[in-house]
């Protein structure tokens, strides 16, 4: 889950850089090839998103995180804690990484959305790190 988050916070960051630099700087170069303005910029990105295989990393992470998900909801009652944090990050994950995937709105919007969710994504993990924490003192003890 965390390299699937992680890439997608890598695409939604180069997303903004080059959606931001094709609207203010009049055009920009992307994987070698000048954009004149965002709409073909950001073709140009994601063409080579799907060239590398970064759209195909996304979408194989998220139906991972996905599966994963409706798994735990058979976990023992103990452990329901272990799972409600899980969801949380998934159901911050899953739209940060459907933009990655998807880029839409203004810039703006964007760009707002993206940070919204990378910032509550990145509080949920460390409630989950937290949680782990405790149940390893608990187990130490």
């Amino acid at each position: 889950m965390e390299d699937t988050v992680a890439l997608a916070e890598e695409v939604v960051d180069e997303t903004s850089t080059v959606w931001s630099d094709a609207i203010w700087d009049d055009g920009t170069f992307v994987n070698g090839t000048y954009a004149a303005d965002f709409d073909e910029a950001i073709l140009l990105l994601y063409a080579g998103y799907e060239e590398d295989g970064t759209l195909d990393q996304l979408i194989a992470g998220s139906e991972e995180m996905e599966t994963g998900i409706e798994d735990l909801k058979a976990m023992p009652e103990e452990l329901q804690d272990n799972y409600e944090l899980t969801y949380e990050i998934y159901s911050e994950a899953k739209p940060l990484i459907d933009l990655a995937i998807n880029p839409e709105g203004s810039y703006l919007t964007f760009t707002d959305r993206t940070e919204e969710l990378k910032v509550n994504t990145e509080d949920a993990f460390r409630d989950y790190e937290v949680l782990k924490v405790e149940a390893n003192d608990v187990i130490d003890e």
